[in-house]
């Protein structure tokens, strides 16, 4: 397995699915994380590929740590 494959899907997915704006949006009061979503991706993505993620990996998932990032990352702070 290629280092980040399934991470990096899974955040394609992610960057598609979590706001309800396009992922062109210029206006950042619009963009905020559909927590409904986020959550549904992760249980879904992580039961299905349990056994192929690291702990490590799994932990990536952490709705607080990867919100955080993302908003960090972004200079957003909207979760919804």
């Amino acid at each position: 397995m290629p280092y980040g494959y399934f991470i990096s899907d899974v955040g394609d997915m992610m960057r598609t699915y979590l706001s309800p704006v396009s992922e062109e949006e210029a206006d950042f009061s619009k963009i905020s994380i559909r927590r409904d979503c986020y959550k549904a991706i992760v249980e879904g993505y992580v039961s299905e590929m349990k056994d192929e993620l690291s702990q490590v990996e799994k932990q990536y998932f952490s709705m607080p740590a990867s919100s955080a990032f993302i908003c960090r990352h972004f200079g957003f702070s909207r979760i919804i």
